[in-house]
Parts: structure tokens; sequence; C-alpha cells
């Protein structure tokens, strides 16, 4: 079994106009999310290394919790994860 950490130092949100309690929603949900992704085997391609920073390909919508799982989704990609 290998270990795979995954440590994002900053989550920028520009223009969503969040509140306090809807960002911890999304933050919650994007920590789950990506958690299930990464331990349901959701980085078998994983490149390995430091990434600068991750470009999410379409805007983000729904709820605050939706949008923390298309971040997660976005995230998982970007680390060579499965879509």
């Amino acid at each position: 079994m290998r270990t795979i950490r995954v440590n994002v130092d900053r989550l920028v949100l520009d223009g969503l106009g969040l509140s306090q309690k809807e960002a911890r929603i999304v933050q919650r949900a994007f920590e789950t999310h990506l958690s299930e992704l990464v331990h349901g085997g959701g980085l078998s391609r994983l490149r390995g290394g430091a990434l600068a920073s991750i470009q999410v390909g379409s805007p983000l919508s729904g709820q605050p919790g939706e949008i923390g799982k298309q971040l997660a989704v976005a995230v998982s990609s970007g680390l060579g994860g499965k879509k």
C-alpha cells in the first residue's frame, strides 16, 4: 500500500461572494470529496511533485457543497486523477 499526501496551501475562490459559513461548507465538501477520490483510486495516474496552481476549467456553480465537490474533481484531475 502506498501513501498519498495532498497538501493544499491555499484555495482562492475569486468572485464567488461566499459568506464565511458558505466558505466553510465549500472547504468541508472539498476535503471530503478529494479524500474520497484519492482513497477510491482516483489518483491512479498520479504525476507526483508540486504544482504551483490548478485552473478550474469551467465556472463553478451550485450550492456551496456542490462547489466544493467541483473543486475536488478539478484538483484530482490536475494531479492526474480520474475526471
